[in-house]
């Protein structure tokens, strides 16, 4: 009598007492003389992890709607001032710009090129002093003259920033309308 080692895996619900119940069952032949002479099958509830998995779905879900619901394009960087995450907005202003969108993973000076060396001065001092630094700028992005509002917000853990949130509010059209009134 021996085990093979292959087995497969399934994970699905049943119920107990009104409740859903998930278990993960593993099954694995039992041979003998060359055929299968029994199974093994081992269950386990893993009712709690499907829970904790669909809570952390519902989070990310919920985090991800409300940064896609803001106005302003978003992207968070992180100490080394690679991108790790934007939003929806980011995404329109960049494809609107006729900038790449493939942004995360890319550092802040592989997406904007264009962005002056006291930039990463900006950052940096934001990671160093996790005090938040506010600006206005006026950017030449290929060819057009842009204005923005720009916020760098820290984000810590513990009493370390690891992360800055990036908020870009164009005021182009604002400023134009306040030079010509």
């Amino acid at each position: 009598t021996s085990v093979e080692t292959r087995s497969a895996a399934a994970t699905r619900p049943s119920r107990q007492m009104g409740s859903v119940v998930w278990y993960s069952t593993r099954v694995a032949p039992i041979w003998r003389e060359g055929r299968v002479a029994a199974a093994l099958l081992v269950s386990t509830d893993v009712s709690d992890r499907r829970r904790m998995e669909e809570a952390l779905r519902l989070s990310e879900l919920q985090y991800r709607t409300t940064l896609d619901a803001m106005a302003d394009a978003i992207h968070v960087a992180d100490a080394s001032l690679r991108i790790v995450l934007i939003n929806a907005a980011f995404v329109a202003w960049c494809r609107g710009l006729g900038l790449d969108t493939d942004a995360v993973g890319r550092t802040v000076f592989d997406v904007f090129p264009f962005l002056p060396a006291r930039v990463a001065d900006e950052y940096r001092r934001v990671l160093e002093t996790g005090q938040p630094v506010l600006t206005e700028e006026t950017t030449d992005v290929r060819g057009r003259q842009i204005v923005t509002d720009t916020r760098k917000i820290p984000v810590f853990e513990g009493d370390r920033v690891v992360r800055v949130i990036t908020v870009v509010r164009d005021v182009t059209e604002q400023r134009r309308a306040e030079e010509e009134a």
